[in-house]
């Protein structure tokens, strides 16, 4: 284990014994603020200082993100640019799974190119009178792009094949202390 890992991993631990401290100092404020054992100046303090840590929080979750999704693009490209690796990857903490999926450039729009609009509505089988009604679902249509690129199928009329999104999907490795 790097010391990388081993810091993440003690950072972990100290995050989740403050998220425990946190939640039980909640609970007793929300307890005591019904019970009117604050002053207004501790209200005050109070409610500042759960804001900040609203917003110390929420910049963490999204620095965590960022990372989680930048080291899952990096690992899957390397698993798939080496013919060696099939399988999932084994850490000491978890098992990553690299995944690609195609995503679509644009869906098409009929008053920006109605050929290819038309193309991918009949290719959903939507009829005609339909057409100013429906809308495509971005998440269903970049799945089944996914679908049909993996069977070696040509991508959906009036959209193309569009571009590769690598990432993975992690699982916490089970120990005997679980």
């Amino acid at each position: 284990m790097s010391a990388d890992v081993e810091l993440a991993k003690k950072l972990f631990d100290e995050f989740q014994d403050t998220h425990r401290e946190v939640f039980e100092l909640l609970r007793n404020l929300s307890e005591s603020a019904k019970k009117k054992l604050y002053s207004r100046g501790d209200l005050a303090d109070l409610g500042y200082l759960c804001r900040e840590i609203s917003k110390l929080a929420d910049d963490i979750r999204k620095d965590c993100n960022a990372h989680q999704n930048l080291l899952g693009k990096l690992l899957s490209m390397s698993v798939i640019q080496d013919p060696d690796v099939q399988d999932d990857v084994r850490g000491t903490l978890a098992t990553a799974t690299p995944t690609v999926t195609r995503v679509p450039l644009d869906l098409p729009r009929q008053s920006v190119n109605p050929e290819r609009f038309a193309q991918t509505m009949e290719f959903f089988g939507v009829p005609k009178d339909k057409w100013d009604i429906v809308k495509l679902d971005w998440k269903k249509v970049e799945s089944e792009i996914t679908r049909r690129m993996e069977e070696g199928e040509k991508s959906i009329p009036g959209i193309g094949p569009g571009f590769p999104r690598f990432g993975c999907i992690y699982r916490k490795r089970r120990t005997t202390d679980d």
